[in-house]
């Protein structure tokens, strides 16, 4: 798990962003408004796996002469980025994010060619069998814990078959969606048949995407050891289908290391409600930001002072401020 982030310089909004270090728990959620950095801090996490830093190198802070650095303390170890790369790797991440939906599920509206091959490989996960029906039982098995994880998380569609397909140039996917009663690939072959890119909202392919995450998850056994990240699960998501999100996060408290980070105030909130002990925000500090202890009710009704006290003085003939 991350034990604490020691330090953070010139990468993004997040320059000097815990100048006396942050020791974490195993539960903590995250709030902060767009362009505040929780993307970047995302971005920070996932380079600790490949040790890929072209995004860091790209998000490097305006105004910062230096070279993008870090140092995290992981299971009483100290990692270091310093010159571009960090001096070790770590394999205990799970990482939710957009680029997890766009190379499994969608780039934008669009399921294609790749993110089939990256499902196959997602969905087969650690497994080595060769023969056609030990790929089979354990497609099966992916198929299986995906629907679950749909029917927990009230999707309208359900994965009615899930399938290798050897017909291209690598071997993909073959999905088929059981979707208002009718049984539709995921990419038909025929042109004039319905596109699920469109028909599946961006709503219903995040809940896709989590539902396959959380198979991920549900078969690791090391996930004890692990730390689990969620960037902005809930977005596009209505309040209902947000509700049983935090309920199927909460199932992972007391079992991996669990960071979620949200613009979603109300879903802060809802972590909090659950038993999120520490409860942080990213917020202005100057130029940059900050990591600092969040007050998510202050913040919800300023929020609503925002959304209708003001409206309601100005409807009624007072002024607005």
């Amino acid at each position: 798990m991350i034990d604490k982030i020691s330090k953070i310089k010139g990468i993004g909004m997040l320059h000097d962003s815990v100048p006396d270090g942050l020791t974490l728990s195993m539960a903590v959620a995250i709030y902060a408004e767009n362009g505040r950095g929780k993307s970047t801090f995302s971005h920070l996490l996932r380079s600790l796996s490949d040790n890929d830093c072209t995004e860091l190198l790209a998000r490097r802070s305006l105004r910062q002469e230096g070279a993008p650095y870090a140092e995290l303390l992981i299971g009483g170890v100290e990692h270091t980025l310093s010159e571009g790369s960090w001096d070790q790797t770590w394999e205990g991440l799970h990482l939710f994010d957009d680029h997890f939906v766009k190379e499994n599920v969608s780039a934008g509206g669009v399921i294609g060619t790749t993110q089939l091959e990256h499902l196959l490989a997602y969905a087969l996960g650690d497994e080595t069998a060769e023969t056609p029906e030990a790929v089979e039982e354990a497609l099966d098995e992916c198929c299986d814990g995906v629907n679950s994880r749909l029917r927990a998380l009230l999707a309208d569609f359900d994965i009615a078959a899930l399938r290798r397909d050897d017909t291209g140039d690598a071997p993909r996917a073959d999905v088929t969606l059981r979707l208002m009663g009718q049984v539709l690939p995921l990419t038909p072959a025929d042109a004039a048949a319905p596109d699920l890119s469109e028909i599946l909202g961006p709503g219903a392919r995040r809940l896709l995407a989590l539902a396959l995450f959380f198979f991920a998850l549900d078969s690791d056994p090391m996930l004890p050891q692990k730390t689990v990240v969620f960037d902005d699960p809930a977005r596009g998501l209505d309040r209902r289908r947000k509700t049983r999100l935090a309920e199927a996060l909460m199932g992972f408290v007391g079992r991996a290391q669990l960071i979620i980070l949200s613009h979603d105030a109300e879903f802060i909130r809802m972590m909090r409600e659950r038993g999120f002990g520490q409860v942080l925000e990213l917020r202005r500090s100057g130029v940059y930001c900050v990591f600092a202890d969040c007050d998510i009710d202050a913040i919800l009704a300023a929020d609503y002072s925002d959304r209708f006290v003001e409206a309601e003085g100005f409807m009624s003939g007072g002024h607005p401020m």
